[in-house]
């Protein structure tokens, strides 16, 4: 279990690992490593695999109620319905979202949209990963032109979280053992401004372009750019994340307490998943460790979610890589536990686990060239 946090120094013990702006950006991982090392942990797979005759479809099995034991881009309403049935808590941690049919007029898709209390609005891709095609929308014609553009892809539309800290929680529990722990918490880094007592929020912003969803955080926190911070107050400018940018997330074990693997040993409740990871907003770091003040936006299932705590930048890339190995290690022996469950054949197993990215791909490139046409400097 995680260590406890010490309340009387909590508040100057957990401080989120965010750069102000100018900072220089760190590449810990070097020029082209990010690229190397899918095919070096490929090749650990492939290596340790052979060294204890295992099958590597063999992790299908991992989450025996999900297609093929999930994978990290699968169905997001999906997962949202499987986990919130008959788990009330797991439905009040979860942002709401509906699914966004494809053949719906916009009047219809109106309808469908009722059911958010406020105007902002996240619309993104079922099946998806990276943040690709992810969007906060405050207005129908933002919507009207991403759903024209989205094509064969489906779609939800999810709660906006206002929540300035992302992380991700990866959780396991071996099949034998009836609570699972934290395998490790990475936080997300985003730029800051700070304050100093005497410039708007539009001064401090002036010459910054930043993207849409900065804009509608620093909006809906302070309610007008007006708004002079204190001497000293840090601000988070938090956009949507990129989980390819492996660079900016930093290891947490400091998050990891009895209170948080309580409630999330909860959220899991009696389903029978074992390897997963949780992405989330929290809305105070402190009140996190304590089990609150948090909601997930998705569940990222199966072994390619990706291990986020290892790619911290204050590690050297061969820990980075050691940290993985172990992971998967964990993952294999989860599944060769649950020797009672099907498994894919391994060629069939390998397509299941790629053949979203074909669309995401084309996607992609959809949206880069809808941001092109629409992009401009914003100056407020």
């Amino acid at each position: 279990m995680g260590k406890e946090v010490d309340e009387r120094n909590s508040k100057n013990t957990i401080d989120p690992t965010n750069t102000t702006l100018g900072d220089k950006k760190i590449k810990i991982l070097g020029i082209g490593f990010r690229e190397l090392k899918f095919f070096i942990i490929i090749f650990w797979m492939i290596g340790y695999c052979i060294r204890h005759w295992i099958n590597p479809a063999v992790l299908s099995r991992i989450n025996p109620p999900l297609p093929s034991g999930g994978k990290s881009q699968s169905s997001k309403k999906y997962n949202y319905d499987y986990f919130t049935k008959d788990n009330i808590i797991t439905k009040s941690y979860y942002a709401k979202c509906v699914a966004i049919p494809k053949e719906a007029n916009f009047s219809e898709i109106k309808k469908i949209l009722s059911i958010f209390d406020k105007n902002i609005i996240v619309l993104k891709p079922d099946k998806g990963a990276r943040s690709i095609g992810v969007k906060v929308t405050t207005t129908d014609d933002e919507r009207i032109q991403l759903l024209n553009v989205r094509k064969n892809n489906e779609y939800i539309a999810q709660e906006y979280i206002p929540y300035q800290h992302e992380l991700g929680v990866y959780y396991y529990r071996y099949p034998n053992q009836n609570q699972g722990n934290i395998l490790g918490i990475a936080e997300k880094k985003f730029d800051m401004i700070i304050g100093n007592g005497k410039s708007s929020l539009k001064q401090l912003l002036k010459n910054i372009t930043i993207t849409k969803a900065i804009q509608t955080q620093l909006l809906y926190s302070y309610k007008t750019l007006k708004y002079i911070p204190h001497n000293g107050e840090k601000i988070l400018l938090a956009n949507t994340v990129d989980h390819s940018d492996d660079g900016d997330y930093y290891n947490r074990p400091d998050l990891i307490t009895p209170d948080v693997e309580k409630i999330f040993n909860k959220i899991i409740g009696n389903k029978e998943i074992y390897f997963c990871r949780f992405d989330i907003r929290a809305k105070d770091l402190y009140e996190f460790t304590k089990g609150k003040e948090f909601k997930i936006l998705e569940i990222n299932t199966g072994p390619n979610a990706v291990f986020l705590h290892a790619f911290d930048p204050r590690y050297t890339k061969r820990k980075q890589l050691q940290i993985c190995f172990n992971e998967y290690k964990k993952a294999f022996k989860i599944a060769q536990m649950l020797k009672n469950t099907p498994r894919r054949k391994l060629i069939p197993y390998i397509w299941f686990t790629i053949e979203d990215e074909i669309p995401l791909f084309f996607l992609r490139h959809r949206i880069e060239k809808l941001e092109k046409n629409t992009r401009t400097k914003n100056k407020f």
